[in-house]
């Protein structure tokens, strides 16, 4: 019965449910079981994302039959609120707003996007929300359009235009005999924001020429003048045909549009062009039915093989037979890889017109030209240049570098040092010790200088040294000071000796304290009211918040009292900045808080996406405005960049004809072949990119016979650059023959005018000795060597010898040395009136002699001078005022032949008051404002200054002025420091850096056996606007060889392997002396620094048995009592000896276990 109960449930639970039902928008909850028996219930639950939907079932149950019972998607996706835009519209590409869906959003016609134009609904977390703010629509308004000489447009009042607004161009009545002619489009439209619909148009007079054609007439437009868009139809007359259009136009730069057309007499026109061939011979205006011509092949081409004819004939229908290219182009050498490079031909051959382009492998550098081409060479083709390593740094004086050579390695380092110095005071190394091969022919920086620095000992009244005492102050010495009791210091306590000898900053000062000094600054609070010279114990000030500042909440103090000891009572900042209202990244752009932070005083910048140009300000600045902060503009906008269709060139074409190319899209322009006897030149850059809005990377080139004349050297000859015809660049190397000297560049090229460039240089006939004349001249003996017509050729003076060649001088003789002619004046006149500083004469209209000084002669001719009586009128020179208005400034000549007297009466003008630039301060060099005088710009630390630092006084029309506009003090940013291979550094995802923000380097884990040495520093800092306190570092492996020292041992530093900076201290086995230094290190350039010393067998000199000197001075007695010493030392030793002997003879006699054991334990000192 138990056996049957246990067997009748088992057909029951033989039926099961197979594995519960997936859905897409829910999941299983719990732990999913192996199996499910009927009667089992799962439950479900909504994915991330996804919402419950009501009455829907969220569980399904196992029923009898092994099925599931129904269940459906409970589960929606969650949707993101649907944007509201005024003015414009929102379109849902999937219709609908569920997250990852997108909404494209466009304004209405007359108003433009302020935001992105398609925002994403994004999953975040539970909840979903739109991926940038909703944008908005803002109305399309226009500044005023620009105005034009001569003209005017209509509503020209108005400074603001709504879109789509009109306005009209017309030109003023001319006073002239043509009427101005308006040359463009007359009618703008407001389209965009600030954007008319084109360029103003201009008003200008427009008159053409009468148009005439030979062998052809007028059929309309005849006039007196012909103005702007004046049209004049053509035709030929009979036996002519018409070459271009019948139809020209006056155009707006006063010439006939298109090109003036001519009448040619029936035959065959010009003779066909080929690309690989050009006509023999001069071509005819025209050809008759049966005249042949013949073609030659081109420079750079030679005849296929097999042959084909080169000549066409006239034909009786006036066209050429036919006629096809008969040659094929040359070939220039093949080329072969350079050592530690590669070389790629863009073509795929070595025709001529192809392109070989070199690159070196890394840590290389290319010598040479990158790119040659394959041209012409005389008669045949060959490469433009030679087939494609740093020179010596320079040498310095009173110092040396190590590891002289030739040429230097990418990346390869000298070292320099100052020799000893033979004086009292030593070489001081000024600059850069380490240069690094950076470049080609590049050096890291300029050589450093070895020079003697010296400062003279720093003194400070009333203070003294704390750190730094030394006899002599050399180079970079840093000296420490304080006051004494009483007195404060002014300026700073720590001076350096500079490059130049004196000390840096100025020596401080110690003053009296006898009231509180000047009362603190603060960033963010100015003082109320004037400040007072000094401050008595007991007063108080007051600060206000500078403009862009507000308290600080909850309050603080902001007063400040002078105290007993006399300092401020301690304050802090009380205001913070103000902030100006959020910013969104522009369409195709992105913008870029510096400090991340829209608080007052920082800057958002702009940036457009690659290929989209900026229009608008790209740096807004959060500044003041009235008594609030707002951005300095509106955020401007990312434009699409095109370029309209480059110019046409005569005689060429460019590659790709468009309307509109697009950004980085390149066109290229090539010459056509030259009907005439020379071949045109392409003068100029033949590729053009689109690099920005309407404008490409060049202007258009020029072809054009670039030709010229065959240079003539007389007295010299050609060294190289032979030809027949010189073409553009065609380059001509001078020699000149024996006997003569060049004067000129030996090496001229044939330049874009048909000119050579420098000048044709010209070959002079060497001077010749003709004449020698000795002086005395300063107690030296000098000896003159004239050549022709008395020109100087050589002087020599004692062991001086100096070159001067063709100096017409006059050369004293030996009796007449040097003769003075002083100037005279007659005995009944006055001399030269006084100079003042402050003033000059006055010209006197009166008089045709313009007062002023007596004019003295070298040669020594007499004036008349100034007789009694003559009165000389005085004016203030430029910058000075009367000290007395109205004062009338003059001097007389008296009879007693001497001025009147007179002083200074005028005195300095004063220019205009100056405040302190934010974020730094002003200083008058002098403390004042007048002519002269100037005023030093200072920023404060972490802000650059942007204009010029120093400003003076300076003579402005009849006045004075500042020289300058007031600079301003921006805030030091960095852009991110360069990448190294094999390392990182921190932050390296931000695009800004501030001021004294530090970024560190750290080297990559090496997949090799060794790891990778930073060399360098790792810490960088930013230190200046754009510019990081050192170059960055490098990660590479640095691994010296095991250093063996033959007769020396390792002391300390023992390793398997040595990397960079690995230290080792030798010793030398004993009778070994240590040649070198005992401590070297690992290099970076993987050998050890300094060399590996050496252990030398030691060899004592005679001098080394030599006794002291000392020991001379020793006197008789002294040595004696020395031998007396010895002596009873000696004794003492010996009995000992018979003692010790004695007792073990006694022990053995006894014979006992005990005295064993004694004997066993005195043994050893025994032995």
């Amino acid at each position: 019965m138990l056996l049957a109960a246990l067997v009748l449930p088992l057909p029951i639970f033989s039926v099961r449910c197979i594995d519960p039902p997936v859905l897409d928008s829910m999941k299983l909850k719990g732990v999913i079981k192996h199996r499910y028996y009927p009667g089992d219930r799962i439950d479900y639950e909504c994915y991330r994302g996804y919402f419950y939907v009501w009455p829907y079932l969220l569980s399904a149950t196992c029923e009898p039959n092994g099925s599931w019972s129904r269940i459906e998607e409970a589960c929606l996706r969650k949707s993101c609120p649907d944007p509201e835009v005024k003015h414009g519209k929102v379109v849902a590409p999937n219709d609908t707003f569920e997250w990852e869906s997108e909404a494209h959003i466009s304004c209405n016609e007359g108003y433009f996007l302020r935001g992105k134009p398609i925002i994403v609904c994004n999953l975040i977390g539970e909840n979903v929300s739109w991926s940038d703010t909703i944008p908005h629509c803002e109305k399309i308004y226009c500044g005023q359009p620009p105005k034009i000489k001569h003209g005017k447009h209509t509503n020209s009042y108005r400074n603001i235009f709504e879109y789509n607004e009109l306005i009209t161009y017309s030109c003023d009545p001319s006073n002239g005999p043509d009427e101005y002619a308006l040359v463009g489009q007359n009618k703008l439209t407001c389209i965009e924001p600030n954007k008319w619909s084109s360029d103003p148009p201009l008003c200008k007079v427009v008159k053409c020429e009468r148009p005439f054609l030979e062998h052809g007439i007028m059929v309309s437009g005849s006039r007196e003048k012909f103005s702007y868009q004046s049209v004049v139809v053509f035709e030929c007359l009979q036996g002519f045909y018409l070459n271009g259009s019948n139809l020209v136009f006056c155009g707006g730069n006063d010439t006939w549009e298109p090109e003036m057309p001519t009448c040619i007499k029936e035959a065959c026109g010009d003779p066909p062009r080929f690309k690989t061939m050009m006509l023999q011979g001069e071509p005819k205006p025209n050809y008759r039915p049966g005249e042949c011509v013949q073609y030659e092949c081109r420079l750079g081409f030679k005849p296929k093989l097999p042959a084909l004819p080169r000549s066409a004939v006239c034909q009786d229908n006036n066209t050429w037979s036919s006629l096809q290219d008969a040659c094929v182009e040359k070939s220039c050498p093949n080329l072969g890889d350079p050592v530690n490079g590669y070389v790629n031909l863009v073509n795929g051959s070595v025709l001529f017109g192809s392109q070989a382009h070199f690159a070196c492998n890394p840590g290389f550098y290319l010598i040479g030209a990158k790119i040659i081409y394959c041209e012409i060479s005389g008669d045949n083709v060959n490469w433009s240049d030679n087939l494609p390593i740093c020179e010596t740094p320079g040498n310095i004086t009173n110092g040396r570098f190590t590891q002289y050579k030739e040429v230097y390695q990418y990346s390869e380092v000298v070292m320099y040092r100052c020799n000893p110095s033979n004086g009292p005071d030593e070489y001081s190394l000024i600059g850069e010790t380490t240069l690094i091969c950076v470049d080609h022919n590049r050096w890291s920086s300029d050589p450093p200088e070895c020079k003697v620095v010296k400062c003279d000992y720093p003194v400070v009244k009333h203070g003294s040294i704390v750190s730094g005492f030394r006899g002599k102050y050399y180079y970079n010495v840093e000296v420490v000071f304080r006051c004494h009791d009483g007195f404060y210091l002014h300026g700073s306590s720590i001076v350096v000796c500079g490059a130049n000898g004196t000390w840096e900053p100025e020596l401080p000062k110690c003053t009296t304290k006898d009231a509180c000094g000047d009362p603190p600054r603060f960033e963010t609070m100015r003082l109320r009211g004037a400040p007072k010279p000094r401050y008595r114990p007991g007063e108080r000030v007051q600060y206000d918040c500078r403009l862009g500042f507000k308290p600080i909440v909850p309050l603080r103090s902001r007063s400040a009292v002078c105290e007993d000891d006399n300092t401020w009572s301690a304050l802090e900042e009380a205001c913070t900045r103000k902030s100006c209202p959020n910013l969104g990244d522009p369409v195709n752009g992105q913008v870029y808080f510096v400090n991340g932070s829209v608080l007052f005083g920082s800057q958002a910048h702009f940036v457009c996406n690659q290929g989209f140009y900026m229009i608008g300000a790209r740096i807004l600045h959060c500044e003041i405005s009235e008594n609030n902060v707002n951005w300095n503009d509106d955020p401007p906008v990312c434009e699409k960049i095109l370029c309209s269709t480059p110019g046409n060139i005569k005689n060429g074409r460019f590659t790709i004809y468009k309307d509109e190319y697009h950004y980085n899209e390149v066109v290229t322009y090539t010459c056509d072949p030259s009907n005439g006897p020379d071949e045109y030149s392409l003068v100029g850059e033949s590729r053009l990119t689109c690099v920005d809005q309407d404008r490409w990377s060049s202007d258009p080139p020029e072809c054009k016979v670039v030709k010229c004349d065959y240079p003539v050297v007389e007295h010299g000859m050609i060294l190289s650059g032979f030809r027949r015809k010189f073409y553009y660049k065609a380059q001509v190397v001078f020699q000149c023959n024996q006997g003569f000297s060049l004067h000129g560049s030996n090496t001229i090229v044939c330049n874009a005018n048909s000119t050579w460039e420098p000048e044709i240089p010209t070959c002079t006939k060497d001077a010749a000795v003709v004449g020698v004349i000795i002086l005395s001249v300063q107690n030296r003996t000098c000896v003159f060597t004239t050549g022709e017509e008395g020109s100087l050729v050589r002087l020599q003076c004692n062991d001086i010898h100096i070159v001067k060649p063709a100096c017409h001088n006059v050369v004293p003789s030996p009796e007449e040395p040097a003769i003075s002619r002083k100037p005279q004046r007659l005995p009944d006149a006055c001399g030269d009136p006084p100079r003042f500083v402050t003033m000059k004469p006055k010209a006197d209209p009166a008089s045709s002699n313009s007062p002023g000084f007596v004019t003295v002669t070298p040669q020594g001719n007499t004036t008349s001078g100034y007789p009694p009586g003559h009165r000389i009128l005085y004016e203030c020179r430029l910058g000075f005022q009367p000290v007395t208005p109205g004062q009338v400034l003059a001097l007389v000549c008296q009879e007693n032949k001497t001025w009147s007297s007179l002083q200074e009466g005028c005195k300095r003008k004063l220019c205009s008051n100056l405040a302190d630039p934010m974020n730094g301060q002003v200083i008058f060099v002098n403390g004042s404002m007048e002519f002269g005088s100037q005023a030093h710009y200072v920023c404060n630390q972490g802000y650059y200054l942007i204009g010029t630092s120093i400003s003076h006084c300076d003579i402005s029309g009849d006045g004075v002025d500042w020289s300058d506009h007031p600079p301003t003090c921006e805030k030091v940013l960095c852009k991110p420091p360069k990448e190294i291979p094999n390392g990182k550094y921190t932050n390296s995802h931000k695009d800004i850096f501030e001021y004294n923000e530090v970024v560190t380097y750290s080297c990559d884990p090496s997949n090799g056996p060794d790891e990778y040495s930073l060399i360098g520093e790792s810490r960088l800092i930013c230190v200046g606007n754009d510019e990081w306190s050192s170059q960055p570092p490098q990660c590479k492996v640095v691994k010296c060889e095991y250093p063996a020292v033959e007769n020396g041992t390792i002391v300390s530093g023992h390793g398997h392997k040595f990397y960079y900076k690995a230290t080792v201290v030798f010793k030398c086995n004993e009778g070994f002396d240590l040649h070198g230094n005992n401590i070297v290190v690992c290099g970076e350039n993987s050998t050890w620094e300094p060399e590996l010393p050496k252990c030398i067998k030691g060899h004592p000199s005679p001098t080394d048995a030599t006794p002291p000197n000392d020991a001379e001075g020793l006197g008789a007695g002294f040595i004696v009592l020395i031998v007396i010493a010895l002596l009873v030392g000696i004794g003492v030793l010996l009995c000992l000896y018979f003692f010790l002997c004695r007792q073990k003879k006694k022990g053995k006699a006894e014979g006992s276990a005990s005295y064993s054991t004694y004997q066993d334990k005195a043994a050893t000192p025994t032995e």
